[in-house]
């Protein structure tokens, strides 16, 4: 990832990082698997899943607290880019 991909990303509305999907699949997977998930893992994905709930800094907090990062600084820019544009 360079400057001209985050461009890419910015113009083309970030289509590949709907974090609204992968929110919705967790939740899927608690409703579906709540009886075989750890109390951990079940609070893990609960948190995940009401994120958005959550203001600016807890929601880097939460991603970092619990290794939620890319790899590399773009695409890092680009995940909590989308975490502020709601996606």
């Amino acid at each position: 990832y360079n400057w001209r991909t985050f461009g890419d990303r910015i113009a083309g509305g970030f289509a590949h990082w709907d974090l609204s999907a992968l929110r919705r699949q967790a939740a899927a997977l608690s409703a579906r698997c709540n009886s075989v998930l750890t109390a951990e893992n079940r609070a893990l994905i609960d948190d995940f899943v009401d994120l958005p709930k959550r203001n600016w800094i807890g929601q880097r907090w939460f991603l970092l607290r619990h290794g939620i990062v890319m790899p590399g600084l773009m695409r890092n820019l680009v995940l909590f880019l989308c975490m502020r544009l709601g996606r």
